[in-house]
């Protein structure tokens, strides 16, 4: 599967717009797009399991958004 979206992400307009977001510890060729969370992240984050899957993917959105906004400059 790791090959397949390695090779997904060379097709994509920019790599940055591939998101993986895993609990587990990565180290591969899409180190880049990997976003890491945790149950710990709850505290931070202010809100419950089910809220935090929300709130970290607005997160990352918005950090989607800053990349893309910070390449078209």
């Amino acid at each position: 599967m790791e090959e397949d979206l390695c090779s997904g992400r060379n097709e994509l307009t920019s790599p940055e717009q591939l998101t993986i977001v895993t609990s587990k510890g990565y180290q591969g060729c899409l180190g880049n797009n990997v976003v890491l969370t945790s149950a710990a992240m709850m505290k931070e984050l202010n809100t419950n399991m089910t809220g935090l899957n929300i709130s970290h993917a607005v997160k990352i959105l918005k950090m989607q958004d800053e990349r893309v906004i910070r390449n078209a400059a």
